[in-house]
């Protein structure tokens, strides 16, 4: 089961963004840098796991692109969805309407919607494979987590 949720993960696909284009937006599929399947809940993302003592918290499921990303990278984004929602994929921020794991703000969300085929109008209606797919897309896209989750001790 193991290999078939990695060849399937392998066949995931990101689009990014062509910024210097002077073409209207498309949306393309481009693949994601892969690394090694890497279990889910490896022992380095523990501190961050709160599914065991908040029953309407989640963790990304085994499909989910995060556990094809190296682990510093999923370390990271462990770290953000914990500061972020406590692991609530549906949750939202009164103050800044900001939603899901990862706390998307709408104009944020919108963008990534222009590139990335698709996405529902809101994270909180998104898939948590698909909210981990947008993080991973502004991760690689900025090169790090920063401006998104600028504010994160991540």
């Amino acid at each position: 089961m193991i290999k078939n949720i990695v060849r399937m993960s392998l066949l995931l696909a990101v689009t990014l963004p062509t910024p210097h284009s002077n073409h209207a937006a498309k949306k393309h599929e481009v693949l994601v840098p892969r690394v090694e399947f890497t279990t889910p809940l490896n022992p380095a993302l523990y501190k961050w796991d709160t599914v065991g003592s908040d029953k309407t918290a989640s963790w990304p499921d085994a499909g989910d692109p995060m556990w094809l990303q190296p682990v510093s990278v999923q370390e990271q984004f462990a770290c953000i969805r914990y500061n972020e929602s406590r692991n609530h994929l549906v949750d939202t921020t009164v103050s800044t309407n900001a939603q899901g794991w990862y706390m998307f703000v709408p104009y944020i969300w919108q963008y990534a919607r222009e590139y990335i085929a698709g996405l529902p109008a809101t994270p909180n209606q998104a898939s948590g494979d698909q909210q981990s797919k947008v993080a991973l897309w502004y991760y690689y896209r900025n090169n790090g987590i920063r401006p998104e989750w600028s504010n994160d001790p991540c």
